[in-house]
């Protein structure tokens, strides 16, 4: 579909501040399946058919140690939203999800709060805890953006891991994974709507939602 479709979905809701104009930006993000699923990028060697545990540390934690503000080749983004949202889409078919937690003595859940866009936080939880593995399974209990400078980052990272191993890590959706909230600025507590058209532009806030 052409740019500007996506493009004039986006502003109509800028201009009416109208839900209905993400979902149908969204929708036409859903139709893109050309750049959905096949998962090779320019970027190096990250391919996300393939993608392991080991290449979420490699290609996207490692990076951003080094650096919380290097950018990703915007096709590698584009990708591994549409192939984390094809993910979500199977395994969280409503609102409510009955998860397991797991019984052996070796196996933890680690339930995560509001990180607010601080990915230096996250960090030093997979640090202190451990990363998620099917052994150590981490639920981010909503409120990952807005407010701090690195909302993007930690949701790219944290969706990489889910196209990694989907039963690693889960999340829920709280007052900040909406919209609106997004668009507020940061300083009223919202940020993550103007840090995703810095980075990448309009097109991955669709994308995001």
């Amino acid at each position: 579909l052409a740019q500007k479709e996506v493009a004039a979905a986006i502003e109509s809701y800028l201009k009416k501040n109208a839900p209905q104009a993400v979902r149908a930006a969204q929708s036409l993000f859903r139709k893109r399946k050309s750049t959905i699923l096949q998962g090779a990028s320019d970027e190096g060697s990250v391919n996300l058919s393939t993608l392991t545990l080991r290449g979420v540390h490699k290609h996207f934690a490692e990076r951003w140690k080094k650096d919380p503000n290097d950018l990703l080749d915007q096709a590698l983004v584009n990708n591994l939203l549409a192939k984390a949202y094809e993910i979500v889409l199977k395994e969280v078919p409503c609102a409510v999800v009955n998860y397991q937690i797991p019984k052996e003595e070796d196996n933890r859940l680690i339930i995560v709060g509001d990180t607010h866009g601080q990915l230096e936080d996250v960090f030093w939880m997979f640090y202190k805890y451990g990363a998620p593995t099917p052994k150590n399974v981490f639920i981010f209990n909503g409120d990952i953006c807005d407010r701090g400078p690195n909302g993007v980052e930690i949701w790219l990272l944290l969706l990489a891991y889910k196209i990694a191993c989907p039963e690693c890590i889960f999340f829920n959706r709280g007052n900040h994974e909406d919209p609106l909230m997004n668009e507020r600025s940061q300083e009223c507590g919202g940020g993550f709507a103007r840090e995703c058209r810095t980075k990448y532009g309009q097109d991955i806030l669709a994308q995001f939602h």
